[in-house]
């Protein structure tokens, strides 16, 4: 249980009992046990947007509590529901899964720390926040794999001649099968270190490339996607295409650590500047529905705008439904919280 589980209760005003905490971790362990992709994002809705979340999900999340502790309440226990499915997604964190990494990045993305209001639970924000800084570094850590020494083909020839040359032809099977069998683990071991060689080779070729072509991408100054310059651009264009190059640049997830420094090198003076999100939704049309509405703030505001909605409607639905800050936002803000979403639908 982690230890921080009953002050996570009380942040959302339930004293917990020694009892209950214990019945309800034993819920969350079975949550992490059997997550996948849609586990991993309903609980982030869960968490994030109650109103949101399937149905069908939470009468399945609440009766895996029940079915441990029956006084586990089946309605009108939100806010439970929220620290719970908070708790879930510390675990799974904490786990070996696969999904890790993009449960992390889509909890981020539609959290939207840097222009939110509020969260419930501040500490699994910072804990995916920390497990994705320190997974950058680790993804792009290349291990130098060990070299594995071929066998002595030599000495198995010798052992088949030696078997042929004192063993009549009906008693050859069984010293030929063991030579055999120590030519095909000589064989498959030489494989298989090549292999990890290769794929060693290739993550360090993806690392060299993905930097190299993020600083000539810096250098330039110029949108991939119009191939305008970010400085003549109105500031909240500018942070949506850098946003967009900058996620299409990123070959490793999770992105880089210098993400960010990235975009605020690449917006320049429109960094410092502040922009609506209405200003925002009517910046760019982009050729089709992004990946990740209803999950992600500004790709459901952009996807909302391109199908027809008002953006002041649309502007203060998002802002709502997200928690966002109504006043105008940093433009720099804008676009790391729209590169968060690029990745994170990536992830998905």
């Amino acid at each position: 249980m982690n230890v921080d589980f009953g002050e996570w209760y009380r942040a959302a005003n339930i004293e917990p009992t020694n009892e209950m905490l214990t019945n309800r971790w034993q819920g969350v362990e079975a949550i992490r046990e059997k997550v996948d992709k849609d586990t991993g994002t309903n609980l982030v809705r869960l968490f994030l947007m109650p109103s949101e979340a399937p149905d069908e999900f939470i009468r399945q999340f609440r009766q895996t509590f029940f079915d441990i502790d029956n006084s586990f309440r089946m309605k009108k226990n939100e806010k439970e529901l929220q620290v719970l499915a908070g708790a879930s997604i510390i675990a799974i964190l904490e786990d070996k899964s696969a999904l890790r990494d993009g449960i992390a990045l889509t909890l981020v993305a539609s959290a939207a720390p840097n222009i939110r209001k509020t969260v419930l639970l501040p500490d699994v924000i910072e804990s995916a926040l920390s497990f994705l800084f320190e997974r950058s570094a680790a993804v792009r850590k290349v291990e130098k794999a060990s070299v594995v020494t071929p066998g002595n083909f030599s000495q198995v020839i010798e052992q088949v001649k030696n078997a042929a040359a004192t063993n009549s032809a009906n008693q050859l099977g069984a010293p030929l099968e063991q030579v055999l069998k120590s030519l095909a683990e000589a064989v498959s071991n030489l494989h298989q270190n090549s292999a990890e060689q290769v794929n060693a080779l290739q993550r360090r070729l993806d690392v060299v490339a993905e930097e190299t072509e993020m600083v000539w991408w810096l250098f330039g100054s110029v949108s991939r996607q119009t191939e305008e310059a970010f400085k003549g651009m109105p500031p909240a264009r500018a942070s949506l295409l850098a946003a967009v190059d900058l996620a299409e640049l990123t070959k490793i997830i999770p992105p880089p650590r210098a993400a960010v420094a990235y975009l605020d090198r690449a917006l320049g003076e429109h960094g410092s500047l502040k922009c609506g999100l209405e200003t925002l939704a009517s910046q760019v049309d982009f050729p089709e529905d992004l990946p990740g509405e209803g999950l992600f703030p500004i790709t459901t505001l952009l996807n909302s705008v391109r199908n027809g909605k008002p953006s002041k409607e649309t502007a203060e639905s998002v802002a709502r439904v997200f928690n966002l800050k109504t006043t105008p936002h940093v433009v720099s803000r804008l676009s790391r919280q729209f590169y968060n979403e690029l990745i994170a639908a990536q992830s998905l």
